[in-house]
């Protein structure tokens, strides 16, 4: 059970930490017409990572629809400060499941190969 504790202390510690408290402020300042052209660029983000995965092309729709949302949030200053401070923060995340992982050695099968 310290295990799941120890949990709760580092989202605790995470929710505290600067790249949170930045992420949170800038996210609350985003308006709707923002909100949603995240929302879509990242349903075709999804979509797009699909297709790849399936070894699939975009419909040429979906594709302009991209390209649009890009170009659209580019010019959106809040939205890209928002999506670097997301960018931030998951990078945080990540290395603490890095860490967590080399603790408990969880990868060093992906390694065998290097000792032969």
């Amino acid at each position: 059970m310290a295990v799941y504790n120890r949990a709760h202390e580092l989202a605790r510690t995470l929710k505290e930490s600067q790249e949170y408290r930045e992420y949170r402020e800038v996210g609350a300042q985003l308006d709707d017409t923002a909100r949603r052209m995240l929302r879509d660029y990242r349903m075709y983000q999804a979509r797009a990572h699909a297709a790849h995965i399936a070894g699939q092309e975009l419909p040429g729709e979906t594709a302009q629809l991209g390209e649009r949302l890009r170009g659209l949030i580019g010019m959106h200053r809040p939205l890209l400060e928002f999506m670097a401070l997301e960018d931030r923060l998951l990078t945080v995340i990540g290395d603490v499941q890095k860490i967590l992982g080399e603790a408990v050695e969880l990868w060093d099968y992906l390694d065998e190969d290097d000792e032969e």
